[in-house]
């Protein structure tokens, strides 16, 4: 893209002659060398891209005396003025479809003026309303959900004057703009989701400036997630849109809003769509872009949990777990355990899908409740018991000796002393 502007080649070339000087004064130069000079700047200025600069999301396009553009950064341009309003008419706000500007010019009255009656120059052939404050600073509050600002600046001196431009918090733009039918035009706009919300002007002298032509570029960041059904998504996506478009025009009627995707006809399958929203605020032709603005996510399926229910372990035993249970469900499900854990030793291992059983639980028996959730209604549940019996003597155990044979010496005594008691005949 480029541009050549006539009052900067008139510039450069008089930049130009007054290079062609030495200590003694002007030196006498063929007309020849003065038109290879002029020739060079041309081809500088024709190589040289518009100013367009970024930073921070927030790109800047200098315009120059261009006439507005339509869009600016793909968002249409819907122009903020008050035609009606007579000269030296005092404005603090201009009122748009989406809210008010408002201005901020510490106190200076901000006057409406005209050409040729109340103004001498602007460009273009514009003519008003033009706007005039005596002031080095004006700050201008914006509505919400603006994407792209354009402004159209104009210095009182018939001069080259910078005059800078700052959007929100970011960098102060300094360009060169012409007092004498030379108002140029200052435009932002965003590349994510960040909205210009603050435009701060600066101008090098206090004998002010005029600015006019404003124009506003709206937008929606909001990203719109619906469940796959195995249906047409497009008039619930529809729906919602049309709800966020009356919520961004407060006080004003949308009206025959349309709603469409590039190359999908239907949206029913999983995935992320563009979506593009033409419509009419009283009865002004609008279109909004949303780069990835509809998003339809996988059907979702609730938990379910399936595995050991109990288990018998003898006293004495060993650390050990239970078999592993299957988990299924949307991800992510999330496993919780619950009820007689006996103190933290027994466990839901996340990792192996099992319960993990720690060594020392007394004999008593153990019920604990797990509970798999997605965020997927009903949660699952299942139930699992743990019974800890007592030890049962082994063969050999030396207790088990002596009591066999403090029995079978009882047996003994009773023997020998029985025909004692015998009864007589």
């Amino acid at each position: 893209m480029f541009s050549i502007n006539q009052q900067s080649i008139a510039k450069g070339y008089n930049e130009a002659r007054r290079t062609i000087r030495n200590q003694e004064g002007f030196v006498m130069v063929s007309r020849t060398k003065v038109f290879m000079l002029v020739l060079l700047i041309l081809s500088l200025i024709i190589l040289l891209p518009v100013a367009v600069y970024a930073a921070d999301g927030i790109v800047f396009e200098f315009m120059g005396t261009d006439p507005p553009p339509s869009t600016l950064g793909g968002f249409q341009l819907i122009a903020a003025q008050d035609s009606t309003l007579p000269d030296f008419s005092v404005i603090t706000s201009l009122q748009t479809i989406a809210g008010p500007i408002e201005f901020d010019s510490g106190g200076v009255n901000i006057e409406v003026r005209s050409i040729p009656d109340t103004w001498g120059t602007w460009s273009q052939g514009y003519t008003r309303p033009i706007y005039y404050l005596q002031r080095e600073t004006l700050t201008l509050e914006l509505p919400p959900h603006v994407k792209a600002f354009l402004i159209y600046l104009q210095p009182v001196l018939a001069d080259y004057i910078p005059m800078g431009v700052q959007i929100n918090d970011g960098p102060v733009y300094t360009e060169e703009v012409y007092g004498l039918g030379g108002a140029s035009g200052f435009g932002f706009y965003s590349t994510d989701d960040e909205t210009i919300d603050t435009v701060h002007i600066t101008y090098p002298y206090d004998h002010g400036f005029a600015f006019a032509q404003i124009y506003l570029g709206f937008g929606i960041d909001e990203i719109l997630t619906l469940q796959e059904t195995g249906a047409d998504l497009l008039p619930e996506f529809l729906a919602l849109y049309e709800q966020i478009l009356a919520d961004m025009f407060p006080g004003h009627t949308v009206t025959d809003v349309t709603l469409s995707s590039p190359g999908h006809s239907a949206l029913i399958d999983p995935g992320t769509y563009d979506a593009v929203l033409t419509f009419k605020v009283d009865g002004m032709d609008m279109r909004i872009t949303v780069p990835g603005g509809m998003v339809i996510t996988p059907r979702l399926t609730p938990p379910t949990i399936i595995g050991p229910t109990t288990l018998t372990l003898t006293e004495g035993y060993a650390a050990t777990a239970t078999g592993v249970y299957t988990v299924t469900g949307s991800a992510p499900v999330i496993v919780t355990l619950s009820g007689n854990t006996g103190g933290g030793a027994i466990t839901w291992n996340a990792a192996t899908k099992q319960i993990d059983i720690a060594a020392g639980l007394p004999v008593g028996t153990y019920t604990v409740t797990l509970t798999a959730s997605n965020n997927v209604a009903p949660d699952a549940v299942a139930t699992f018991t743990l019974t800890i019996v007592p030890a049962v003597p082994a063969t050999g155990d030396v207790s088990s000796v002596v009591s066999w044979l403090a029995l079978g010496g009882s047996a003994f005594v009773l023997a020998i002393l029985s025909p004692a008691f015998k009864p007589k005949r």
